[in-house]
């Protein structure tokens, strides 16, 4: 059984088929091209207790910010090259939980901490 497993028989917040994940950094770039649809990234810890009320706000607001954007996923203990990635090509210093979006290929708005929240990305986005 894998730590996922057991986080999410314990009650805590499964992650929705609706996120897209990157498998490298060649999968990452196009969201940065200027003709892009808005994208949120989204980068969570599951050793980060912060971040499961992140991803839990997120969650309830999914359909919404998915009529806006793009949304993506990165697991930032296993993928932290992507995760580094990400931070350089959009000028975001890293953190999590942290959530960037991206407009016209730059970073339009990010929060870290308590303030990655479903209402936040949404305000955000509203702004588009």
């Amino acid at each position: 059984m894998s730590f996922l497993d057991i986080f999410k028989s314990s009650g805590g917040p499964s992650i929705s088929d609706k996120w897209a994940r990157f498998e490298n950094k060649d999968q990452a770039e196009p969201i940065f091209d200027s003709n892009a649809r808005p994208a949120l990234i989204y980068k969570h810890s599951f050793a980060c207790s912060v971040c499961t009320y992140s991803l839990l706000s997120l969650e309830r607001n999914m359909e919404q910010i998915m009529e806006k954007a793009d949304v993506y996923f990165i697991d930032v203990r296993a993928e932290r090259p992507l995760s580094n990635y990400v931070a350089e090509k959009s000028g975001v210093q890293h953190q999590s939980p942290q959530a960037i979006v991206l407009y016209k290929g730059q970073a339009f708005w990010h929060g870290s901490h308590g303030a990655v929240r479903g209402e936040a990305v949404m305000e955000a986005l509203d702004e588009l």
